[in-house]
């Protein structure tokens, strides 16, 4: 039986429309906390079945704990985002316990420190690579061969908008981030004729992100330099995303949609 067989629940008569992921099985990476978060908790209000994918460090569960205080379908597997053989268990997992897989939401990453690329030791290049490009591309090798055995599916990345252009100190993080941006294009030239959309979202400066990256001051910088002088909500974020992994961008397919109040028009 594949996902197309499943009946899907009626609306009740209180309500507008039918949940936008009723019936679909869900993967979402660093959902424990940020934009993962939020993501793991939008999907599971619009009815879909989300596998959260973190850290053994007690945020997961967190997230898990409070889709489940709404009667949200849940699950959570602890691992590591840099071992192959996680992203094969989470796949195999989706599938024995929900049938099949239709989304992913590849969302850990790892902020790289800002120096310039002769100046970054050989360790802590490896350690990028291995959580923010090669984790990505383990995620996808183990996701495509399940979405396709499911007919199609939608995959989303999560980028930045600092890596659309090199600066100066942010080269390292300027080739991860492009280079996400180039899987995700591989993804749908690929396999888009049986049925996979891959799409990128690029947020800007996010005010979920740790505050230990950030001064107060830098803060309200960073903010400042937004055309709204806003900086993006995890929540809105989380919205992108949903429309990205919904049939309602159905011809949408291996886009980079920046998302950072107009900060890039400069």
């Amino acid at each position: 039986m594949t996902y197309r067989d499943s009946p899907f629940h009626t609306a009740r008569t209180s309500e507008e429309r039918l949940p936008l992921l009723q019936g679909k099985t869900a993967i979402v990476t660093g959902a424990g906390s940020g934009i993962g978060r939020a993501v793991a908790l939008l999907f599971a209000r619009e009815g879909a079945n989300v596998i959260v994918a973190d850290q053994a460090n007690g945020a997961g569960e967190e997230t898990a704990a409070a889709i489940e205080s709404t009667d949200g379908r849940v699950s959570f597997m602890a691992g590591d985002i840099a071992d192959p053989k996680y992203h094969l268990g989470l796949v195999t997992f989706a599938k024995h316990r929900y049938g099949w897989l239709d989304i992913a939401v590849n969302n850990a990453s790892n902020s790289s420190a800002s120096a310039p690329l002769a100046g970054i030791p050989i360790e802590m290049w490896d350690k990028f690579t291995a959580i923010s490009l090669s984790g990505v591309f383990y995620a996808l090798r183990a996701q495509i061969p399940a979405m396709i055995d499911a007919g199609g599916g939608a995959i989303v990345n999560l980028v930045s908008a600092a890596g659309a252009d090199a600066a100066p100190g942010v080269g390292a993080y300027t080739a991860f981030m492009q280079g996400l941006v180039g899987l995700t294009k591989g993804v749908a030239l690929e396999y888009g004729q049986q049925g996979i959309r891959a799409n990128a979202v690029a947020p800007g400066y996010v005010d979920t992100q740790p505050s230990n990256l950030h001064s107060s001051g830098e803060h309200a910088k960073l903010a400042a330099h937004h055309a709204m002088n806003h900086a993006e909500q995890a929540a809105e974020i989380a919205q992108l995303v949903l429309f990205l992994a919904s049939a309602q961008s159905s011809y949408i397919n291996g886009s980079c949609m920046p998302m950072n109040s107009g900060a890039l028009v400069q």
